[in-house]
């Protein structure tokens, strides 16, 4: 590939029919595609907050010959497979206003009794499958699905699992990619920025049961564990450096499978057969990874 393709703060990907793939950047905001071969052959989007345009990619799916972009406003941008962009539909832009309200961000009160971000809390997670969108407190063991008619058909429960806790070095590493994310800045500007921080930031004990919510391409609901990824405000793919499980469900609710992902690898797509994701190499270079599932 050109040198020029710029995967820094890469957030997504899903592979196309052809062979290709389709890679979301969240540093650019924008869809690249690429051909079979690696070669890009379009690029689509850009900083904005119009129809087709991004406010920071948070997510991307297919879901049948449609592209599915969630940007962090909480609308869904749809484009074809091909790139053509087919619109933005607020209809299901916050899915949890319609299912019942989350807390996207749980807050404490200081003393002064001003409210502070806690961060790494439990927060509602939601993911959209063909016919189906999914969504569930991560604070619980329960997520449930819901038709066109926001009807429930199903809830998925985990079982034998229990809530991870946000350690010390969690919460260090918070504050440490502050200072990675603005190198260039003079470090007495960022001693001060970081004491601000403290200040104004407190951390969950646990960041509760589940984390990623990802609908496969055989239109299942693969659920992933908690990652502090999820609240590090300018890292989008920290590789978890454990081997990591994932349970398999069908909408609705009953389970399929457990699936165990290597290590140093960051689940992004799931099929019928394979699995999707990135790893970092010794330069701390992004590489997507593709792993075929063995039945047990």
């Amino acid at each position: 590939m050109s040198d020029t393709v710029n995967f820094s703060l890469f957030a997504a990907l899903s592979r196309r029919s052809d062979g290709g793939v389709v890679i979301a950047s969240n540093a650019r905001n924008n869809l690249q595609f690429f051909d079979a071969r690696g070669r890009r052959i379009k690029t689509v989007g850009r900083s904005c907050r119009g129809p087709g345009e991004f406010d920071g990619i948070w997510s991307l799916s297919r879901t049948s010959d449609t592209l599915v972009v969630l940007d962090r406003t909480g609308i869904p941008h749809l484009f074809s497979v091909a790139g053509s962009y087919l619109r933005s539909d607020p209809v299901i832009a916050n899915p949890a206003t319609t299912l019942g309200e989350f807390p996207p961000l749980e807050l404490t009160r200081a003393k002064n009794g001003r409210p502070r971000a806690n961060l790494y809390a439990p927060r509602n997670r939601v993911t959209v499958l063909s016919d189906h969108v999914c969504t569930g407190y991560a604070g619980g063991v329960t997520i449930s699905c819901f038709d066109q008619q926001w009807r429930k058909v199903g809830t998925a429960t985990l079982r034998d699992v229990a809530p991870v806790s946000v350690t010390k070095a969690d919460e260090e590493a918070w504050f440490n990619d502050i200072y990675e994310a603005n190198v260039g800045d003079a470090k007495d500007k960022l001693d001060r920025q970081v004491r601000l921080e403290r200040e104004r930031r407190t951390f969950a004990r646990s960041m509760g049961y589940f984390g990623s919510l990802i609908a496969s391409r055989d239109d299942l609901l693969w659920v992933g564990p908690p990652s502090t990824a999820d609240s590090r405000p300018f890292v989008t793919n920290v590789v978890p450096s454990t081997p990591t499980t994932w349970r398999v469900f069908r909408p609705n609710g009953s389970p399929v499978a457990t699936v165990s992902l290597p290590a140093r690898f960051r689940l992004v797509e799931a099929g019928g057969d394979y699995v999707a994701g990135i790893t970092a190499d010794s330069d701390g270079a992004e590489v997507v990874l593709v792993y075929r599932l063995a039945k047990r």
